[in-house]
């Protein structure tokens, strides 16, 4: 007995983790994959955008330019601006930059 009453602090810790809610996200407006998506923090905030990407009938007009920005705050998705361009991209990549507001070295 004595040997299970160390797993049970174990067990309950688990428990409870498992137990956390999540945050509640809203899908993307429409669906999309094969999209890039990046996350930046930025005065203290935390943004997540969805760029490009296919719609559910994975065809060559499916394809878009479309960019969505995520409010982490609510959870809530926007459109933002497209991304440039006539045309969108599938497996597309991003990445983010901290820009430190100097220049040179």
């Amino acid at each position: 007995m004595k040997k299970l009453s160390g797993f049970l602090p174990l067990i309950i810790l688990g428990g409870l983790l498992f137990a956390a809610a999540e945050p509640k996200v809203d899908p993307l407006p429409v669906p999309i994959s094969n999209n890039a998506s990046a996350s930046v923090k930025s005065r203290g905030r935390l943004l997540l955008f969805s760029f490009m990407g296919i719609g559910p009938t994975k065809t060559w007009d499916a394809i878009t330019n479309a960019a969505y920005a995520l409010d982490t705050s609510t959870g809530k998705w926007s459109q933002v601006r497209p991304v440039p361009g006539t045309a969108g991209r599938i497996a597309a990549d991003s990445a983010a930059m901290l820009s430190t507001g100097r220049t040179g070295k």
